[in-house]
């Protein structure tokens, strides 16, 4: 399966999602779906204060980043 963004082999497949990324790729779209979420569910605004405990996940990272 190729990647959705630049066509090379994907090795990560995110079935829920129905998408396919080269490993370079994911970062990126991870922050964007944190982003997402976030504005969503209205979780905190840019005027709020924020802790963040990170254990060195992806999600902890990507919530951090």
């Amino acid at each position: 399966m190729g990647c959705q963004t630049c066509g090379a082999p994907a090795p990560i497949g995110l079935r829920r999602y129905g998408l396919a990324l080269y490993a370079t790729h994911l970062p990126p779209w991870l922050v964007k779906q944190t982003e997402h979420i976030i504005h969503r569910y209205r979780m905190f605004s840019y005027s709020d204060c924020v802790l963040v405990a990170v254990s060195g996940g992806e999600d902890s990272l990507v919530l951090w980043e």
